[in-house]
This record gives C-alpha cells, sequence and structure tokens, in this order.
C-alpha cells in the first residue's frame, strides 16, 4: 500500500481502514507526504471517535495531532485550524475536564489563521467564527475561575485578540475580565 491508496481510503470514507494502513508507513517513514497522510486521516479518526462517544480515544488522538502537527508542512494553516476545531469538540464533549485557556496558553491564540477569524455562512444563517467560539470559551471559563493565574494565562490570548481587531466586543469583554481580576 502506498500513501496515494490512504487519500483513496479516505475518500471512500473508510476511515479506519487508512488509519490502520498510514500508522505502520509514518512509523517507518516520516516524510512530507506520509506526515500529510498521518495528520488528516487521524484528525478524521478523532472526528469519528466524537462521533462514537469513545472520548479516551479521541484525546489520544488529539494529542497525538499536537505533537504530529510541528512536522507537518502547513502554509496555508488548515492543519493548525483543524486543531483549534477539534479543541472546541473536545470542550463540548468533556464538559469541565478539557480548558481551552490552558490549551490555548500551550497552543498558542496567535497562531490563528485570518481564515480562522472570519464568520461561517450558511445559504441562511451566520455562524461564529472559529476565533469567536474559542474566544466564547475563554470568558466562560475565566467567569468560572476568575483567578489571578487563569487571568495571566488569558494575557497573551487577549493580546493577539486585540492586536486583530482593538474594538470587537469580546475582545473588550475579556480585557474587562482580565484587568478586573487582576486589580
Amino acid at each position: 500500500m502506498e500513501v496515494r491508496d490512504v487519500f483513496e481510503l479516505r475518500k471512500q470514507g473508510r476511515i479506519e481502514e487508512a488509519y490502520e494502513a498510514i500508522r505502520p508507513m509514518y512509523a517507518a517513514h516520516q516524510g512530507h507526504y506520509t506526515t500529510i497522510a498521518m495528520f488528516w486521516t487521524a484528525s478524521d479518526m478523532f472526528k469519528l471517535r466524537v462521533s462514537q462517544n469513545r472520548t479516551e480515544e479521541a484525546v489520544k488522538i488529539f494529542k497525538a495531532l499536537c505533537r504530529l502537527y510541528p512536522n507537518l508542512d502547513d502554509q496555508d494553516r488548515r492543519g493548525n485550524s483543524a486543531i483549534l476545531r477539534h479543541a472546541l469538540r473536545l470542550k463540548n464533549v468533556l464538559k469541565g475536564e478539557f480548558t481551552m485557556i490552558d490549551f490555548l496558553s500551550n497552543w498558542g491564540f496567535d497562531t490563528l489563521s485570518p481564515a480562522d477569524w472570519m464568520e461561517e455562512k450558511n445559504e441562511d444563517r451566520t455562524f461564529p467564527s472559529t476565533a469567536q467560539r474559542l474566544l466564547d470559551c475563554v470568558i466562560y471559563e475565566l467567569k468560572q475561575m476568575p483567578t489571578p493565574e487563569m487571568a495571566l494565562k488569558c494575557v497573551p490570548i487577549l493580546r493577539a485578540a486585540l492586536a486583530h481587531d482593538a474594538q470587537d466586543a469580546r475582545h473588550q469583554q475579556l480585557k474587562e475580565l482580565v484587568y478586573e481580576i487582576g486589580k
């Protein structure tokens, strides 16, 4: 089997087969194309495990994706966007067990691409951007745990948000929360 066969299996929706096929290939050779195939196949597996409510496996795959990402040639930042969307999924599934503030403190909020800041539009609805949803999680968590330690972790997130748009209401709300806790 070759990498193109793995992509074909993904295309056919045979995600588990694709994942089982790419793992030994990637273990033997971490080249450009095997890394791409491993990342996107693992990403598919993460989504599948979340949908199957197999959260323990999903968490392991998410952590593996985060370790794999630095080896991925991701000039268009689509892989980074996938990691951020996966973090949002984990936050929804692992209520209280996954802290977005901690994740973004380690991952970095300044890694967002311009596409991550754009609202998503459907035919008749507009959905918040990935950045907006991440910030909503951060604001919620900071309100739940208003400690100076948590506020300090939010400072780099706040800085990146304000650099993007200092007038945005969410960014101002986070700024006020951080400053209020820091008093």
